[in-house]
């Protein structure tokens, strides 16, 4: 099991790495994609030498990120859908039809 577990690491972190990278480089950062997979790289190996306590210290803050992230993408999507953005339409309730959402297609 451990042999595995350290192939399977072996795999995905340089796959999360570049996956990271061409993240940030598609919008036209001027750092090339392999600048971004280094940086991550670095911070990773960083956060792993910081100890127990370090480490345990950057879950929690990522962590709180993850919900912050999830909270406002849910107030955003309540925005967009009321049309509280000036010079958009409402999207709410636009293709919904007398009497209301139809299930019969799923039957």
């Amino acid at each position: 099991m451990g042999w595995n577990y350290a192939l399977q690491w072996l795999v995905v972190l340089p796959f999360e790495l570049v996956a990271a990278g061409l993240t940030l480089a598609y919008w036209n950062s001027p750092l090339h994609f392999a600048a971004w997979i280094t940086i991550f790289w670095i911070l990773i190996i960083l956060i792993n030498l910081a100890g127990v306590r370090g480490f345990g210290e950057c879950e929690m803050v990522f962590a709180v990120l993850k919900i912050a992230a999830v909270i406002i993408f849910v107030i955003t999507g309540i925005i967009i859908d009321t049309g509280a953005i000036p010079g958009t339409p409402k999207i709410g309730m636009k293709y919904w039809t007398d009497p209301g959402i139809s299930f019969l297609h799923l039957i």
